[in-house]
């Protein structure tokens, strides 16, 4: 463009010299001024162009340096890039990783929650255990030292032991000499739980008892003025511990005296809840079991004491009996024991197992009852859970159950232990329900007459024994001094034959001078034991020793008759004395 714009200078140039010529000179500096202000104008542009030129070089450069760093960048982006994958999967990964360890986690808190509770619980046991160690050690201590210190009893045991078996030993007249000495350990029985506690003296055992599961605890428990207090429940015959419920008020007749008192073996009282105030709660079938040995063995019995229903009886739970028919021999001997001390029997069913009184009930009843004439009474228990219209006839076919197996009975009631009350009863003639059958007992007994009673038995038998003893051996006496006469007759001179020697070695071996002894040392005995009972009652009893008449008992007779007595055989008899 300069040079083109040169061009044209020159032409005005020469144009100029021409318009000078022709007059055209304005024109043509016109032209040249403005030519002048284009060419400046080119070389302001030219020098524009030549910054912008470089503005551009520049800025290419730049573009240039920016799309190699962009590049640089977008490599580093791609690395990272795959950096970023690498790192999403190794974060997939660990996320994945993760949620095993939160999983696991869950699990192992889970465990750890499960094992601190188990560690909690154990060490709850492990307490438990400790104290109930405590308790088992303090009562097995206090039943072991316990010792009764009643003077009366000491005596009679002494009277027993030292002076009344050597008698029994030496004095062979009486057959049934384990029967005698059966009711006088009865008697130190009894007189030993007198003295364990003095209100059971005027108090009328009736004996609860029944197969086991059949409700005895409850019925008896549902005389209980309180009702807060129970009797322990379902603990197995083989650990369960015979309970004595008395009814018992303090002196002024207004605050009941909740007690339990265990006897141990040598008839010595132990107040069970000053060891622990919630023994009665805690003797559990678990607790029972705990002592890994049977403690009725150490504590042979027990007695609650509280206030009841009726006054002057006294209710004993036994150990149920399996009604599977596994029953031993040591349950039936527990089960003749506490019915021969008792003045009645309470034989309990449970409605909820039975229709009627099943046979094993029968059989072990016929065993335990033997030929005794003791009222017998039974109640379907737990009645409650059965329609009127089955009770009515379960308790009909009771009573022709018991009709066919001649089994004597006062009553047969449906009862509800939980409400304590009587739903139904037989009305047989003569029969009577529950409670019309409790009122007739609750009244006070008389243990001191009915103790001597039963020892005067046992001097009755023995006097019998003995005078019969005596009156035999008499009569044997008399006989061969009949003999002796008769030989005397036929001309066997005393002196001259063996045969009197040997009648008076044989007479000799009939005299009663032991068994007259035996008689004043059973006299002397009877009237010991009589005194220390009268001592422990602290009052003479009206009940009259017995003494049999020699005259009323009947023996064998010795009696020879003389024409039976052949003359052959006595001189058949003289030459055996001859030669």
């Amino acid at each position: 463009m300069r040079n083109e714009l040169k061009t044209i200078t020159e032409n005005i140039e020469q144009t100029s010299r021409l318009g000078y010529l022709f007059g055209k000179g304005n024109v043509v500096n016109t032209l040249t001024e403005q030519l002048t202000k284009v060419e400046e104008n080119i070389t302001a542009l030219e020098a524009e162009k030549e910054n912008v030129e470089n503005n551009l070089a520049q800025q290419t450069e730049t573009l240039a340096s920016v799309k190699r760093n962009l590049k640089r960048k977008e490599d580093e982006i791609e690395e990272l890039g795959e950096e970023i994958d690498d790192l999403q999967a190794d974060l997939s990964k660990k996320k994945n990783a993760l949620r095993e360890v939160e999983e696991n986690y869950a699990d192992l808190s889970s465990e750890h929650n499960d094992l601190t509770e188990k560690h909690k619980i154990l060490l709850e046991n492990v307490k438990k255990e400790r104290t109930v160690t405590k308790l088992r050690e303090n009562l097995v201590g206090a039943l072991i030292s316990a010792k009764n210190e009643n003077e009366h009893l000491s005596s009679f045991r002494q009277i027993f032991h030292n002076e009344f078996l050597p008698f029994a030993s030496e004095e062979s007249s009486l057959q049934n000499e384990a029967g005698a000495l059966l009711k006088l350990q009865e008697i130190e029985k009894e007189l030993a739980m007198i003295s364990g506690l003095p209100s059971f003296y005027s108090a009328r055992a009736i004996a609860v008892g029944g197969g086991f599961s059949a409700g005895k605890s409850e019925f008896i428990s549902s005389f209980f003025k309180n009702p807060d207090l129970k009797l322990p429940r379902s603990i197995e015959p083989t650990t369960a511990i015979p309970t004595y419920v008395v009814n018992q008020k303090n002196k002024n007749q207004t605050e009941v005296k909740n007690s339990l008192i265990g006897i141990n073996n040598n008839g010595a009282a132990v107040d069970l809840l000053k060891i622990d105030p919630d023994l009665t709660q805690k003797l559990s079938h678990q607790f029972m079991r705990s002592f890994n040995f049977p403690l009725k063995s150490i504590m042979p019995y027990m007695f609650l004491t509280t206030e009841l229903t009726y006054e002057h009886i006294c209710f004993v739970d036994t150990p149920g009996y399996n009604p599977t028919g596994s029953h031993t021999a040591e349950d039936m001997a527990v089960a003749k024991e506490f019915v021969a001390n008792a003045e009645a029997l309470i034989w309990l069913v449970g409605a909820d197992v039975n229709g009627t009184l099943p046979r094993t009930d029968i059989q072990f009843l016929k065993n335990v009852l033997g030929k005794s004439k003791k009222p017998v009474y039974f109640v379907l228990n737990k009645a409650d859970v059965k329609p009127e219209a089955d009770i009515v006839k379960i308790i009909k076919e009771f009573s022709q159950v018991l009709e066919r197996e001649k089994i004597a009975y006062i009553g047969i009631s449906a009862y509800d232990s939980l409400e304590g009350k009587g739903l139904l009863y037989y009305k047989g003639k003569g029969k009577k329900d529950i409670f019309e059958f409790l009122n007739s007992m609750n009244k006070s007994s008389n243990k001191q007459d009915e103790i001597l009673h039963k020892l005067y038995e046992v001097e009755r038998d023995y006097q019998f024994a003995i005078k019969k003893d005596i009156k035999q051996r008499k009569a044997i006496e008399k006989a061969l001094h009949k003999i002796t006469i008769d030989l005397n007759q036929a001309n066997f001179k005393r002196g001259q034959y063996k045969v009197y020697d040997q009648l008076e070695i044989v007479a000799e071996s009939f005299n009663t001078k032991t068994e007259e002894k035996h008689l004043k040392t059973l006299e002397k005995l009877m009237a010991n034991f009589t005194n220390v009972i009268n001592q422990m009652f602290g009052k003479v009893s009206q009940v009259k020793r017995p003494n049999i008449n020699i005259d009323d008992i009947e023996v064998e007779g010795f009696e020879f008759d003389e024409n039976n007595l052949q003359e052959s055989e006595v001189h058949s008899s003289k030459e055996d004395e001859l030669k």
